[in-house]
């Protein structure tokens, strides 16, 4: 069983925030027909299971692989391919702050190998 970390909505609030008014803070902030909902709603909606079943569970705890596919896909979507860029829009865009669940990637590493390391899934 591969080791991801924690899945679940905002595990860390922006300073001033309690996860409830950062919940409230996103849905006043990000469009209900935001291009960002709907590839979160097509992403979290994928069976990743082929993907997931090739991580190991040693090792440190990884980005789950859904939070990565959104991160991709939004940032081919919006024109930002770059790994460093996406990793800096992690920390300051509030929809891409909204895709990671307020992860932020620390190797721009994890975003660039992610890609060429599931094509064969």
């Amino acid at each position: 069983m591969a080791k991801f970390k924690p899945f679940h909505e905002f595990q860390k609030p922006l300073i001033g925030f309690t996860p409830e008014s950062f919940l409230d803070y996103v849905e006043t902030v990000i469009p209900k027909d935001h291009l960002s909902r709907l590839v979160k709603e097509v992403i979290f909606s994928l069976d990743t299971e082929p993907i997931e079943a090739k991580y190991s569970f040693l090792g440190q705890h990884t980005y789950h692989p859904k939070l990565l596919l959104s991160l991709l896909f939004y940032g081919y979507a919006t024109g930002v391919r770059s790994s460093r860029k996406l990793a800096e829009r992690c920390i300051s865009d509030h929809t891409y702050i909204y895709l990671m669940q307020s992860y932020t990637p620390q190797r721009v590493s994890s975003i660039q190998e992610y890609p060429g390391s599931h094509l064969n899934c």
